[in-house]
């Protein structure tokens, strides 16, 4: 599919789009619009367009690698390494350099964004740019779904898990950073 150019794609997409999906009508109309370029199989039509409702791209990655699709051990310390070594790092850096791909257009348009109360959460800029990343996928004050009040069943990991290990972590004074460091790993 990648021996199209990016403007042929981008016509043939738009192209199946005016024919509401129907791919034979599509190669019709499309050998009638540039009558001079190489006319693709109506299948071609149903990949661009199944490729950019997926990925939000024509062309695919090229298989430059096994992508990276689950959290390792080994990718969590290298993250921190990184941001160990130059904590002014920018993620999207991280991610290049480590070769962390971003998620799909289609995985992203399912999520939904959860998160407290906080102040600094229910901010203007934050419920905008909230907004604008997960339309109607949020939940949290100001948001178009509001948090519920005293909901442990929406996040147990906060009523549970973090009041326990900062029993653990706090039992006694922390000495110093490593100290506490240590407390937390065995935690």
């Amino acid at each position: 599919m990648n021996r199209y150019t990016n403007a042929e794609m981008t016509d043939m997409h738009f192209v199946y789009g005016l024919a509401n999906g129907n791919s034979l009508q599509a190669k019709r109309l499309y050998s009638e619009q540039f009558p001079n370029r190489r006319i693709p199989d109506r299948k071609t039509f149903v990949n661009i367009h199944q490729r950019f409702h997926d990925t939000g791209a024509f062309k695919s990655n090229g298989g430059s690698g096994r992508p990276m699709t689950i959290r390792t051990v080994e990718l969590e310390e290298n993250v921190l390494n990184m941001v160990e070594e130059d904590p002014s790092t920018f993620t999207r850096k991280i991610a290049e350099d480590l070769n962390i791909k971003e998620i799909p257009l289609a995985t992203r348009n399912v999520i939904w964004f959860m998160h407290d109360g906080a102040p600094a959460h229910f901010s203007v800029v934050a419920c905008e740019f909230l907004n604008a990343t997960y339309p109607d996928h949020w939940i949290g004050r100001g948001g178009p779904h509001p948090w519920p009040a005293r909901s442990p069943d929406l996040n147990p990991i906060d009523f549970f898990l973090w009041g326990y290990l900062k029993s653990l972590v706090y039992n006694t004074p922390v000495e110093n950073e490593e100290d506490l460091r240590n407390r937390i790993v065995d935690g």
